[in-house]
């Protein structure tokens, strides 16, 4: 006889009041973390799986994101989240639904969110699911709970129906969610570790569905820059600028002669490229111990395809010396760029602190 999913007898109260205890603090933490993928992509569809009464739906922009698939196993959570938020949301269209076994029949969606879900589920089943949700080119986010070895998996509180989750709960490593997605034809793109306020760590990444043209990105080629790129390298630089939030007020002929003297003199380029179309460039100055990257660009459209972390592991195969220190410097308030340069290796080493004159 199957035993019943504990998720159908938790009531949505005693949930919703244990992630928002101070000694757990996950519900604003899964909230936010909704919300910066929300502004990092600006999706018109999103499907949010496991969604209990909506936590997060309050950060989506009905202007921005135009349809919302709400899914969950419990169908008072479902009728819940519909009360709140249907209004707000004209596009919202709510689903009581098993995604291990269920067949969800709607239209794909550009971004899944699955916040500790894979904690209770079989992976590879869900992951099927995902991917039929999914665009191709869309974007699945996952968040998954680390191995605490100070405190217990479920944290204790008044709400005692939470601990039923305990004969369920199985901790999923980030290193099996990137292996079972890959098999799902997902790629990790983005991974970042994450503390909540109650003093937990979770894991936070980012998979690609294979996107238009796939076959492509899997044959990234890159040769030294030219000064025929100068032209372009200088467009690339100044939309760097921008992207990063960066103060310089360099023009694109500033630029193109700053970037000019850098190659003259001690710096190289390298253009990588997709079948002869030039997407990304790396600027790099190579000293006696180090290897200094200046500048990793890689076009709008063909951001969130692995290309930029394709663009490192080349130089660091084929182009920098093994031996060297690899150095970059990255904008506090810049969080996407941070977490990217974390997930190809790089550590955090120095932080530079100012004080502006005034005016």
């Amino acid at each position: 006889m199957l035993m019943k999913n504990p998720w159908l007898e938790i009531p949505l109260a005693d949930y919703e009041g244990h992630m928002a205890m101070p000694e757990v603090a996950q519900a604003t933490l899964l909230g936010d973390i909704f919300e910066r993928i929300l502004h990092q992509h600006a999706p018109t569809s999103v499907a949010i799986l496991g969604c209990a009464g909506g936590n997060g739906f309050d950060r989506i922009d009905p202007q921005v994101t135009t349809r919302v698939i709400g899914i969950d196993i419990n169908p008072v959570y479902v009728a819940t989240a519909r009360e709140r938020f249907q209004r707000r949301l004209p596009g919202l269209d709510l689903i009581v639904a098993d995604l291990q076994q269920d067949d969800v029949s709607v239209a794909p969606v550009d971004l899944v969110y699955a916040a500790l879900l894979f904690e209770y589920v079989d992976a590879d089943a869900v992951l099927a699911s995902v991917v039929r949700l999914l665009k191709s080119g869309g974007f699945l986010t996952t968040v998954v709970q680390l191995p605490n070895a100070d405190g217990p998996t479920v944290t204790p509180s008044p709400f005692t129906s939470l601990q039923t989750l305990t004969s369920c709960l199985r901790l999923v490593s980030p290193e099996f969610l990137r292996a079972r997605a890959v098999a799902h034809d997902l790629t990790e793109v983005e991974s970042v570790r994450v503390i909540s306020l109650g003093d937990k760590s979770f894991q936070v990444q980012m998979f690609v569905a294979a996107p238009p043209e796939c076959p492509e990105s899997s044959a990234l080629t890159f040769r030294e820059g030219r000064s025929s790129d100068l032209d372009q390298l200088a467009e690339w630089n100044h939309q760097l600028i921008r992207d990063e939030g960066h103060r310089n007020r360099m023009t694109v002929p500033q630029l193109a002669e700053r970037m000019r003297g850098w190659l003259e003199r001690d710096y190289r380029a390298m253009v990588f490229e997709l079948a002869g179309t030039p997407v990304a460039y790396a600027l790099f100055r190579e000293q006696p111990n180090e290897i200094y990257l200046r500048q990793l660009f890689v076009v709008p459209e063909r951001r969130r395809q692995g290309i930029g972390r394709q663009a490192v592991e080349l130089l660091r195969a084929k182009v920098w010396p093994v031996h060297k220190r690899l150095t970059v410097e990255v904008l506090t308030a810049n969080a996407d760029a941070v977490a990217f340069w974390r997930t190809v290796g790089y550590v955090d080493y120095s932080l530079m602190l100012e004080i502006l004159p005034p005016g």
